[in-house]
């Protein structure tokens, strides 16, 4: 029995290291993941397709007499759209700009679906078909979202000297590889340390990973991902490089902040005034609270606030049942009212619609003296909302303000339109439904 276990051991090192087996069968693998990514979304894209019948139908039925010839040929190609664009996610699935990417290939499947059917002149509710449009995209961003973060992949680590502590840190029961001749055909993706496994000794073993399909991530990056917030003892200013991307977003988001208090301008003022007054016979004066905060690149700055608390309350953050809130102003904390003055700050410059929120100037301080990579943080402008901000809550203390730190330099160095839509929905969903952080 020792000889055939044998042969079949020396083969199958032998298929290993033969790159063009190895090609063809990383073809094969890769098909292979794409089909099982794809049965993990069925049921939600399954019932996408169903309901873009039932949303196209009831567009037609309320228009001129339905032509069900066409309505024959329209509802399948409608109830197709979301399959074909699930399948072309599922093999994007590791793309940094989810959000971006899923509803760029929908919009450019609607536009297919449409030109195809008017080349073929094929009758169609050009309304009904965005109407179904919408909700697909929808539905393709949670796809794709969901894709992005599954964790069903088989992960392994390569052996390097500090594997011990990126385990531990990993905290999940993941193997490790200690030799270039392991099989590829139990993984999914390879854990790697820079430092050591970009060398000649790895080399090999990295490439048969390329051709197999087998994704190769650094460990760091890959537990930053999951966690949504950096390590700060493995953080180094060095790891904040910018992709073309962030660049270009990084000069249109000014704009994005300007356009968006100029189009919420309107709801603003009217609500201001009634919080305004609420506060004057609530609270008598001063109706607003101004202090110093640490802003973009160290700098000061004024922020505006309606008052909620006491006259010369301390001065940390407040959470939403602190004892220094004035009674009857707890409500206008819950709905963040007591923000609105801040859309003058975006104004100005001196905040975005999304960052890092500012810390009282004081606060900063003794951070940046505990933890001089605090001041990282100051590299994109604070924000009205943030990552932290969803994720963590409030800090009033140093060290809660340190430990929201990881998260903050998640945000500097994934910063992304993609990113920033993502806080708004989870900033949203705290409003709304009292869920995730304060």
């Amino acid at each position: 029995m020792a000889g055939p276990a044998r042969q079949r051991k020396e083969t199958r090192q032998k298929r290993a290291h033969d790159l063009a087996y190895v090609l063809g069968e990383g073809a094969s693998v890769g098909r292979s993941r794409v089909l099982q990514d794809a049965y993990s979304v069925a049921p939600l894209v399954l019932l996408n397709a169903l309901l873009v019948v039932a949303i196209y139908l009831a567009v037609i039925l309320r228009g001129q007499p339905v032509r069900w010839d066409a309505f024959a040929i329209v509802a399948p190609s409608l109830a197709a759209l979301p399959v074909v664009v699930a399948f072309v996610l599922v093999s994007l699935r590791d793309h940094e700009q989810p959000i971006t990417v899923a509803t760029f290939v929908t919009g450019v499947a609607v536009a297919v679906v449409i030109a195809l059917l008017s080349a073929l002149r094929i009758f169609m509710s050009y309304s009904g078909v965005l109407f179904c449009a919408v909700p697909t995209t929808f539905v393709m961003i949670v796809v794709m979202l969901r894709l992005k973060q599954a964790e069903s992949e088989r992960v392994a680590l390569l052996d390097f000297p500090g594997a011990a502590a990126a385990l531990e840190k990993l905290g999940a029961k993941i193997p490790v590889i200690r030799g270039g001749d392991e099989d590829l055909a139990v993984f999914d993706r390879f854990l790697i340390d820079i430092g050591t496994h970009y060398s000649d000794r790895w080399s090999r073993f990295l490439l048969r990973s390329y051709m197999r399909g087998v994704l190769v991530t650094p460990w760091v990056q890959f537990l930053e991902t999951r966690r949504g917030r950096v390590d700060i003892g493995s953080f180094d200013l060095s790891d904040i490089v910018l992709r073309p991307s962030q660049i270009l977003y990084s000069r249109v988001k000014r704009a994005i902040d300007i356009l968006g208090v100029v189009v919420a301008l309107p709801f603003a003022l009217v609500l201001s005034a009634f919080t305004y007054l609420y506060i004057l016979i609530r609270a008598g004066r001063p109706v607003f609270f101004i202090q110093q905060r640490r802003g973009y690149g160290g700098r000061n700055f004024t922020i505006y606030k309606f008052r909620t608390m006491r006259p010369h309350a301390s001065r940390h953050s407040a959470r939403d049942d602190d004892d220094r809130v004035i009674g009857g102003l707890g409500l206008i904390r819950r709905l963040r009212f007591d923000e609105l003055p801040q859309l003058y700050n975006i104004w100005r410059g001196d905040m975005s619609w999304v960052g890092p929120r500012p810390a009282v100037a004081e606060v900063a301080e003794a951070a940046e003296a505990a933890e001089p990579k605090y001041a990282s943080r100051l590299l994109v402008r604070p924000g009205l909302s943030g990552w932290a901000q969803v994720n963590s809550g409030y800090a009033s203390t140093t060290a809660e303000e340190l430990e929201k730190l990881g998260y903050d330099l998640y945000y500097v160095k994934n910063m992304s339109l993609d990113l920033d839509l993502l806080i708004l929905a989870k900033t949203v969903r705290i409003l709304l439904f009292r869920i995730g952080a304060k």
